[in-house]
């Protein structure tokens, strides 16, 4: 089989082909994996600061647990 047919397909036009597929499939996967890896635990660093807050003083146990119930009904 050859692979020039006359309309200028050779060997450099399928090897730039592959290479440019995988360029392709290999940033497609990295912009997967930065999402993928951006999602934060929302609920737990809100229970969290909320945990900091309570044991600095900012508010207290009644707030502590309504804002908690709160994020825990999301």
């Amino acid at each position: 089989m050859h692979w020039y047919n006359g309309f200028g397909v050779g060997y450099g036009t399928v090897m730039m082909t592959v290479i440019g597929l995988l360029l392709l499939l290999g940033a497609a996967i990295t912009i997967a994996a930065l999402a993928m890896r951006r999602t934060p635990d929302d609920q737990g660093s809100a229970e969290r600061i909320l945990e900091a807050r309570l044991a600095r003083g900012q508010i207290d146990a009644d707030e502590f647990r309504r804002v908690r119930d709160l994020l825990r009904t999301r």
